[in-house]
């Protein structure tokens, strides 16, 4: 069988458009010649680039005799200087079909970098002949910073000008054999490269459900490998044109990270996809799904469970994976026959809406790839969405609560945790109502803030956790030292636990020296330490409080007094402002702060905050202004790396600024998802006003360890809390402020900096370029001072005297 292979070359260089055209005479020239067999290689102590392309040729040339009564080729090579010309001329001859296209640095000019693969497939798609892994090749003439991406593309085979001419032939010569051997000659491979594109049933029915179940408010992360690949690709060709998002990461671990924030922040379920032996990949994220009751289904490729031990396997005779997953409490079903797909999806479902969570399915890859006819898969509308009913409320607990905040003179605190819009709409209306004083907390930071809708919220008086709590919070609920009466404050603990994390209260003071009001819609979560307990939805509540409020004059004079008391106590104390180098945590913050504070009130600013694990995190969410709700990595096993690994989701999703504050031990941790954040922005179509700034806090220690050792001991050994101390990092330490200079061809700038000094001019500057990622090294000393890390922080000599 003859085939004409189409070769379009789109070049204004004459080396590229010549050197394909060399390539292709030698091999006609090869494979017309009469000669010896190849000779076996003998590798020499140099080879020359000659060497190569000779033998290259005998080998091209046998393997093609080999195959030419099946296989006769004839190669056509088409040379244009612009794109428009090439497209114009292939549409006048529809008989040149297009096996390869090749271009240089020309398909730049076309676009940016993520546009380059389009030029190609626009060109091929124009008069298609066989595609393959190999039919497209871009030769560039020099390294460009863009070249990584470029090498991410689809089909797309990267090639730089080497002063040797023979390197370019060499490489148009492989492309060219690989290409044929895949589409054209050898079996195996032409089966999977042209054989027909099937959808698995398993991932037809996900796709369907979640589509039913969660409309355009799902997302599908993965991380690939062989046996969890067909199902991938059957996903990814699902939601294609959808506005499901479809994100990998560095790690498994990210793609829960993901999926977390996700929930949080914009209620979104997910779809987790990973090859096998992954299950304990996600860390203790898995397990804070779990806590955030965060609906969505987490897909593991494994073997059968009649292998005799597979490789990367956890179904065998020495391990169950599935009770790996049940014992930290999370559903699992274990798939390893198509022909019972059918009842154990029906299976996996009902745990999903029975209890809304990640549900997993360990799967087999032949389950995994199936394809069954669509009447023997279970319907995805047969479920309804169930939302767990909560009966009403006794009417006495109702008509307690109102008394209480109607009638009684007494402080009343509400702390809120992750709060929906409405939800937090409803707050700040009441507040203000009623003189209530409003906290967020360190698992959820921003649920209630300083500023909402650029206008500072009076009510809000900062966090109350078990660290972190602020100044304004302590005067609040303290007389002088000690707790005030129960008799004369309530807290309200709002969608909480009133877990350990909650506050900095011990257990008996809690029991016995507060008045504590808990709203939750599970009653398994309500706390021994509650006084009343209201069993319901958040939201609900809140309209109900809102339509019985009728707070008395008198009780909300004195409530609004007692705000306007605790406002005069800051959380910075006049050493914060020290300017020592290296810089104190607590003097960055103050700067920080203040610089924030202006151009929140002055020029409209808002920002997500992102806040790992450590005294840098806690300090950011203590002394910072906040605008809205934030990511924290303390929330639920308060894993130091999560918040850092959250910033690629969120570069691809927000529509707000992004700050991120990150101690160096959790970079330490995590992958380096630098590359991952610029990524994700570069595809955020918010992107063109948003900056990230990413603060890497550098002190070369685990400074909140520290701090708890210099609380407990006189001992100055803390080699436990020291990090690797790299050349690098000494010195930064002692360098100048230094910037590194971005990419000037790139779409996206990126930016990296080191700061030694504070220089509030600059930092405005910095924080107000759109489309511009900045990793800044802030080179911090360590101290222990204040940022309400123990109770009596307050009373320390630093605090006298200020209000």
């Amino acid at each position: 069988m003859h085939h004409y292979i189409g070769i379009c070359v789109v070049a204004q260089s004459q080396i590229v458009s010549q050197g394909v055209k060399e390539a292709i005479n030698k091999l006609e020239l090869s494979i017309a010649a009469e000669s010896d067999p190849c000779e076996v290689w003998k590798l020499n102590s140099t080879v020359s680039v000659d060497s190569i392309m000779t033998y290259l040729l005998q080998q091209a040339r046998g393997y093609l005799l080999v195959y030419q009564k099946k296989h006769q080729f004839s190669f056509h090579v088409m040379t244009y200087e612009t794109l428009d010309e090439a497209l114009a001329d292939i549409a006048r001859h529809p008989d040149r079909t297009l096996d390869l296209v090749i271009a240089d640095d020309l398909f730049l000019q076309h676009g940016h970098y993520e546009q380059v693969s389009h030029q190609f497939f626009r060109l091929f798609e124009s008069n298609p002949g066989k595609l393959s892994p190999y039919s497209f090749l871009l030769s560039l003439s020099e390294m460009i910073p863009g070249s990584a991406r470029i090498q991410e593309m689809d089909s797309v085979t990267l090639n730089i000008w080497q002063p040797d001419p023979l390197v370019w032939e060499i490489q148009v010569l492989k492309n060219l054999m690989d290409h044929l051997d895949s589409t054209y000659i050898n079996p195996l491979l032409v089966r999977a490269t042209t054989s027909k594109v099937t959808i698995s049933s398993m991932a037809q029915f996900i796709h369907d459900y979640m589509e039913c179940h969660f409309k355009e408010r799902w997302d599908f992360h993965y991380y690939t490998g062989s046996m969890i690949s067909g199902f991938i690709d059957s996903m990814l060709r699902l939601c294609d044109g959808t506005s499901t998002l479809c994100e990998s990461g560095p790690n498994e671990h990210s793609l829960a990270v993901s999926a977390l924030c996700g929930w949080q922040f914009y209620q979104r379920g997910y779809v987790i996809a990973v090859t096998s032996g992954m299950i304990d990949e996600f860390r203790g994220t898995l397990c804070n799904l779990k806590r955030a009751h965060a609906p969505g289904i987490i897909i593991c490729a494994d073997s059968p469970g009649n292998s005799w031990f597979p490789f990367q396997g956890t179904m065998h005779r020495d391990y169950d994976g599935k009770k790996s997953i049940e014992a930290k409490g999370i559903p699992c079903v274990y798939i390893n026959d198509q022909l019972n797909l059918p009842e154990r999806l029906n299976e996996a479902i009902d745990l999903l809406q029975s209890q809304p969570g990640p549900v997993f399915i360990l799967a087999t890859q032949s389950v995994l790839e199936c394809t069954l006819k669509p009447e023997q898969l279970p319907h995805p509308s047969q479920w309804s969405l169930l939302v767990p009913q909560i009966g009403d409320n006794e009417a006495s607990v109702m008509d307690a609560v109102m008394s209480l905040i109607n009638h009684d003179k007494r402080r009343i605190l509400w702390q809120c945790c992750h709060l929906t819009d409405h939800e937090r709409e409803l707050i700040y209306q009441i507040a203000e109502k009623a003189g209530i004083a409003l906290v967020d907390t360190l698992v959820s930071p921003g649920a209630v803030s300083d500023y909402h809708q650029q206008k500072p919220v009076s009510n809000y008086i900062g966090i109350l956790s078990v660290y972190g709590f602020s100044s304004k919070v302590f005067h609040y609920l303290h007389e002088g030292q000690q707790l005030a009466d129960p008799e004369s404050q309530s807290i309200f603990f709002l969608k909480s636990k009133v877990d350990e994390a909650s506050s900095p209260f011990s257990a008996s003071k809690l029991k016995n020296k507060c008045h504590i009001i808990q709203v939750n819609c599970r009653l398994e979560h309500m706390s021994p330490y509650t006084d009343l307990a209201v069993h319901s939805y958040l939201r609900s509540f809140l309209k109900t409080v809102l339509t019985r409020l009728n707070v008395d004059e008198k009780v909300l004079a004195y409530r609004r007094r007692e705000l306007e008391r605790v406002q005069n106590y800051p959380n910075i104390t006049p050493i914060d402002w020290l300017p020592q180098v290296p810089m104190s945590p607590n003097y960055f913050y103050a700067h920080l702060g203040k610089q924030l504070h202006h151009l929140i009130s002055e020029q409209g600013f808002v920002y997500t905050g992102v806040y790992d694990v450590g005294r840098c995190g806690i300090g950011a969410m203590r002394n910072l202004p906040k605008t809205g709700k934030g990511f924290s990595g303390w929330y639920g096993r308060a894993l130091m790396g999560d918040a850092l690994m959250s910033l690629p989701y969120l570069a691809r999703t927000s529509s707000q600024n992004i700050l991120a504050f990150i101690g160096d031990g959790a970079r330490d941790l995590i992958p380096n998802i630098e590359s991952h954040i610029e990524r994700a922005l570069m595809q955020n179509p918010h992107r063109q006003k948003i900056n990230i700034s990413v603060f890497y806090l550098c002190n070369g220690m685990l400074s909140m360890i520290r701090s708890y050792i210099d609380m407990r001991s006189a001992t100055n050994n803390t080699k436990q809390t020291l990090l690797a101390a790299s050349s690098r990092n000494l010195s930064l330490f002692t360098a100048a402020n230094v910037q590194v200079v971005p990419d000037a061809y790139a779409t996206t700038q990126v930016i990296r900096e080191r700061w030694t000094t504070f220089d509030a001019t600059y930092c405005e500057t910095m924080l107000t370029t759109p489309q511009t990622i900045y990793f800044i090294d802030v080179m911090l000393s360590h101290n222990s001072d204040g940022d309400g890390m123990v109770l009596f922080s307050e009373a320390t000599w630093q605090r006298a005297n200020i209000i």
